[in-house]
């Protein structure tokens, strides 16, 4: 009886490393967004890392962000401007780094599912033994 216990609790042993070595993988993936204020107008685009939300990747995906019409009615994009004007134009853009959920919220979930679903596979296995004996 002893050396079946020892065979089991090795069984939900490895089968609880396989069970988070299939979970970290989706733990740690998690998207990060580059939001480009400027004005009124807005985008917000997926990227892979915070440092590459600049003003220059927002004026990359929307040149026409900070885009404002003039009295003639005419609009002014970025490329309409001398260089004094344009910096100052970008300086009215404002950046924001951003992601969606965290690793830390996705660790708790997963960890509360992994204990729920051991609870389980344990209260089976015990009534599996209770009526073995």
């Amino acid at each position: 009886m002893r050396v079946l216990r020892n065979i089991t609790n090795g069984r939900i042993i490895s089968i609880f490393i396989v069970f988070l070595c299939f979970i970290v993988p989706y733990i740690a993936a998690y998207q990060q967004y580059c939001k480009c204020e400027c004005n009124s107008n807005s985008i917000i685009t997926a990227i892979e890392k915070c440092g590459l939300c600049t003003k220059d990747f927002c004026l990359e995906q929307d040149s026409k962000i900070c885009a404002s019409k003039d009295d003639g009615g005419k609009v002014s994009v970025i490329g309409d401007y001398e260089d004094d004007e344009r910096s100052e134009v970008e300086n009215n853009i404002i950046i924001s780094c951003f992601q969606t959920e965290s690793t830390k919220d996705a660790f708790i979930i997963y960890l509360f599912l992994a204990i729920i679903v051991g609870l389980l596979g344990y209260s089976l296995y015990k009534t599996y033994l209770f009526r073995q004996l």
